[in-house]
């Protein structure tokens, strides 16, 4: 893939179908072992968003079993995507497919769950690289989707043509996306397609209407309070400014990506924008202040800081 894609980061996060719980069951009385079942989905939920996902593989398993103990497919099929998503992300593809092609086993059952089913399967066909199919299944996602989660699947298949280099019928796709949701009620997906269109016009060269899509993407992140994607937003927002040679301002959002990541724990992340300051200061011939910054860096990472640039 040598396009950049960074929805995801995402792709990830967090699409609106993509974190399931199950609470889907419309009748006036619901077992205490389905109550039961939905309550570990949430705590699973919960635990893979904190990043503890033997807790939430725990969780999830205990779904799965007490929804088998019914015999409640629709429970069964979300307490198996949630699996075959927490699997995927930790890059245990072999586990995730295992999971999935359980799901679709039984998702003939719960006729409702059906877009849930081609949403992840899109995401798992496209860790696998198996970008073509992953298209199709996106397709079916879109047909399949709800005015409820319609943005979310049209950002998909947006994010999947980008990777297959189909960048208009991306920007068509980010754009419908856009247009799905009603008064950018969904913050989340509203900062995806603006991002998606972004990184499209940054690789066609509109580089100011790359910006503002940067920006509009950013002002959402920020709203809903998503710390590796605000640092994403801003990373994106110092490469375009550099790009633009002002690299004062460059230095700002590459700042301030590294204070929210740092404050946000994570460090990796930080440790890069330090460097890519560094970098910058190191071009322009500031020595002071590239030894400053390649300093805290050395520091952050606890390595001994020893002798610095030249």
């Amino acid at each position: 893939m040598s396009r950049p894609l960074s929805m995801v980061i995402l792709i990830a996060v967090v699409m609106g179908i993509a974190i399931l719980t199950g609470c889907s069951g419309s009748g006036p009385f619901v077992s205490t072992t389905r109550l039961q079942a939905l309550e570990h989905n949430s705590r699973g939920v919960e635990a893979e968003s904190r990043g503890s996902r033997d807790l939430a593989r725990s969780e999830f398993s205990m779904a799965l079993q007490l929804s088998s103990s019914i015999d409640d497919a629709d429970g069964t099929v979300v307490a198996l995507l949630n699996l075959s998503r927490l699997s995927r992300r930790g890059n245990a593809l072999a586990v995730a497919e295992t999971y999935m092609q359980r799901a679709l086993s039984r998702a003939s059952a719960v006729p409702g769950r059906n877009v849930d089913v081609a949403f992840e399967m899109t995401l798992l066909l496209l860790a696998q690289g198996e970008t073509e199919s992953a298209k199709i299944t996106a397709q079916r996602a879109v047909e399949l989707s709800t005015e409820k989660n319609r943005a979310a699947c049209y950002n998909l298949l947006a994010r999947v043509e980008h990777q297959l280099g189909d960048d208009a019928g991306a920007e068509t796709h980010a754009r419908h996306a856009l247009a799905a949701i009603a008064d950018e009620a969904d913050l989340v997906e509203a900062a995806n397609a603006y991002r998606l269109l972004g990184e499209l016009a940054m690789t066609s060269g509109r580089q100011d209407e790359s910006v503002q899509f940067f920006k509009e993407a950013l002002t959402r992140d920020k709203v809903a309070g998503i710390s590796p994607r605000i640092a994403g937003d801003l990373r994106f927002l110092a490469r375009l400014a550099n790009a633009a040679g002002n690299s004062p301002e460059a230095i700002n959002y590459w700042h301030r990506a590294f204070e929210v990541s740092l404050s946000g724990g994570d460090r990796k992340a930080a440790l890069e924008d330090l460097a890519a300051m560094a970098e910058i200061c190191r071009k322009s011939g500031d020595k002071v202040q590239t030894d400053a910054l390649e300093r805290q860096r050395l520091e952050l990472s606890g390595e001994d800081s020893g002798a610095l640039s030249p």
